[in-house]
């Protein structure tokens, strides 16, 4: 039988269904609830039929440009005529943007509805919270003011808590007010030993991408013996999801966890890869070989599995 948590892996993942390499936008089309494009129609989105805006997807990913970039709807005119998605003016967007609130509506809802009935059950009915943070700018400040802190309830997608810290005090679960049975999940900024802690001590888990440097792993029941991970890394084919038990150790003992990774594809290796290398260069960084070999897997850490009793 397959390992519950390389299964919980591959339904996340979507690996049954999303081939490596998908384009992105039709990636962004499969996580959308069934009959949302017919809905642009129902729900008047599409009620101005002329223009180059001819379809609901095209409609969609114009005005995601406004609403997610934070462009202007001139800027988003240009940049959609650039990318030969539309050539519409940023008046007729905005026509667009006022005709599109109820889809909008429509399909927050529909994903509300389906997470709420999907995402319980694969954690046997244990509340997915997703951890995060964000750095906010005030008018006219030449840099980043503020940090943001904040859980999302996976069920319902609306944020359970919120902290505003100064941009000086960096990310963890610690901060994170959690109830037993709570299973937190979160990226390489929030994978330390001592957030794992804290969530392990009010009665939760955690699902955290794993970070080499701040979550060191021993081999399961050793005495102190580093896990190396790469030479089993190496043995995974593209889109090949693997599992592994490990343990973490802190100043209060071992910490049982269960590794669960997946090896990308050529074309989503050389994505990662290129952002490392900018991210590197803005910040006057080098890159280790070993972080370079790492770009082509995605690992994540959990303690979801082995604090449940049979």
């Amino acid at each position: 039988m397959k390992d519950e948590q390389v299964q919980l892996a591959e339904d996340w993942w979507g690996l049954d269904e999303l081939e490596s390499g998908r384009p992105e936008w039709e990636v962004v089309e499969h996580l959308l609830p069934a009959g949302w494009e017919q809905a642009s129609r129902d729900c008047r989105a599409m009620v101005y039929s002329h223009g180059s805006i001819t379809s609901a997807s095209v409609l969609l990913r114009v005005l995601l440009i406004h609403l997610l970039d934070g462009c202007s709807l001139r800027e988003t005119a240009v940049r959609a005529r650039e990318g030969g998605l539309a050539d519409v003016s940023d008046v007729a967007l905005l026509k667009r943007l006022r005709s599109s609130g109820e889809w909008f509506r429509w399909m927050s809802q529909a994903m509300i509805e389906r997470l709420a009935g999907s995402a319980r059950p694969v954690l046997a009915g244990r509340a997915l919270k997703l951890i995060d943070a964000s750095v906010v700018s005030e008018p006219g400040a030449t840099g980043s003011t503020w940090r943001l802190h904040y859980a999302l309830d996976l069920s319902t997608l609306q944020c359970e808590q919120a902290h505003v810290t100064p941009i000086s005090v960096g990310e963890g679960l610690a901060r994170f007010e959690v109830s037993p049975g709570d299973v937190l999940m979160g990226d390489r900024g929030l994978a330390h030993r001592q957030g794992v802690r804290h969530v392990l001590d009010h009665g939760g888990d955690v699902i955290l991408r794993m970070s080499t440097l701040t979550l060191p792993l021993e081999k399961l029941q050793e005495q102190a013996q580093a896990l190396d991970l790469l030479p089993r890394l190496r043995r995974l084919r593209v889109g090949q999801v693997q599992g592994w038990p490990a343990q973490l150790r802190d100043a209060q003992g071992i910490i049982p966890v269960q590794v669960c990774a997946l090896k990308k594809s050529a074309r989503q290796t050389r994505i990662t890869l290129e952002k490392l290398h900018r991210t590197a260069k803005r910040k006057g960084r080098k890159l280790r070989p070993r972080t370079l070999e790492m770009a082509g897997y995605v690992v994540v850490v959990s303690t979801y599995a082995m604090q449940r009793k049979p």
